[in-house]
């Protein structure tokens, strides 16, 4: 595979977000935030017929205390955030670790009264969108400098080394990412 031919086919296996001005601002009922997110983000199933968001991810995501509970039937546009934020970030960090990094960030999401503060979800999330689409656009050169090293006869690499170097980076990412939440965002929770 050469450099070209991996960009390309990357390229088609990027994935999504929904920015910040699509989503609504008005409250939502569990099914219309799950027909939201299949709308938005169904290109990025891997398999016809994968469920990206269920109901009991939600109500997982809720009892560990990643989101605030909702008052009555529907989420706020701060539950939504929150959601997608907690939806992106558990595919590379264990529920427990954001468990610990968004607890750490209480003042920045909580106001008073314990409800999520809008300015606050607003921030986190579109911090996470911007970064991430950074370095979405540094991955084809993040890679060309993983596989390719510049030696003679260095012009393909095998499908096989681009997912070993993609899981590898993948694996340090999480560790690094893993690092910072010990560091700075409270202690682990301890099993007696």
């Amino acid at each position: 595979m050469t450099k070209e031919e991996l960009a390309e086919q990357l390229s088609l296996s990027m994935d999504r977000d929904i920015p910040e001005e699509d989503i609504p601002s008005l409250e939502l009922y569990m099914d219309q935030i799950l027909t939201l997110v299949d709308r938005e983000l169904g290109e990025t199933r891997r398999e016809e017929g994968e469920k990206l968001l269920t109901k009991t991810m939600v109500n997982n995501y809720t009892k560990e205390g990643l989101l605030k509970r909702i008052k009555g039937k529907t989420y706020s546009r701060e539950h939504i955030r929150m959601l997608l934020l907690v939806y992106q970030m558990k595919q590379a960090l264990p529920l427990q670790d954001l468990k610990r990094f968004l607890g750490g960030m209480e003042e920045l999401l909580a106001d008073s009264s314990g409800n999520y503060h809008p300015q606050g979800t607003k921030e986190l999330y579109r911090d996470y969108l911007a970064i991430k689409e950074r370095e979405r656009r540094r991955l084809p050169q993040m890679l060309q400098d993983l596989l390719w090293t510049g030696e003679e006869g260095d012009e393909e690499v095998s499908p096989r080394q681009a997912v070993m170097a993609l899981a590898g980076l993948s694996v340090l990412c999480k560790r690094a990412a893993q690092r910072l939440i010990d560091d700075y965002y409270g202690p682990k929770d301890e099993k007696k």
